[in-house]
């Protein structure tokens, strides 16, 4: 591969990943458990507030991932069209997509274990925690 074409795929990526995951850093000025910002005592955290910041930085983490999966099954497509029949370029970049939507495929399996074991400590009345629906949490 040629080293113009190399920084070709090299900003396409950054440009990529630029548009794809700064959006989702949005969310990150959001604070993740909402208590104990002050000296009320009704504003403590509890168990409850950890459980729903915990969830919080799950789903984070989540979007942050699905967007970096993204960004290379897109690159891996540019790769795949400037191949030019390239028959080692056209490996590398079915490599690349299939690589990336096996992490996908990890990260939600992982997810729905995590979502779930989120949910039974949800729905468990001695914590505090109120379990609105599967996704949603909130604090009584």
């Amino acid at each position: 591969m040629s080293l113009f074409l190399r920084k070709k795929i090299v900003i396409f990526a950054s440009l990529i990943l630029m548009i794809v995951i700064f959006p989702l850093m949005a969310d990150a000025a959001a604070p993740l458990v909402p208590c104990g910002r002050g000296s009320d005592v009704a504003d403590r955290c509890t168990l409850c507030h950890l459980i729903v910041g915990v969830h919080g930085i799950v789903g984070y983490i989540r979007n942050l991932l699905a967007g970096v999966a993204i960004a290379m099954i897109a690159v891996g497509g540019v790769m795949y069209v400037i191949s030019a029949g390239s028959q080692q370029m056209m490996e590398k970049a079915k490599s690349v997509i299939q690589q990336a939507l096996i992490g996908v495929a990890i990260v939600l399996g992982a997810w729905l274990i995590i979502n779930t074991m989120m949910l039974f400590l949800g729905a468990s009345d001695n914590l505090g925690v109120n379990a609105v629906n599967w996704y949603t949490f909130d604090c009584k």
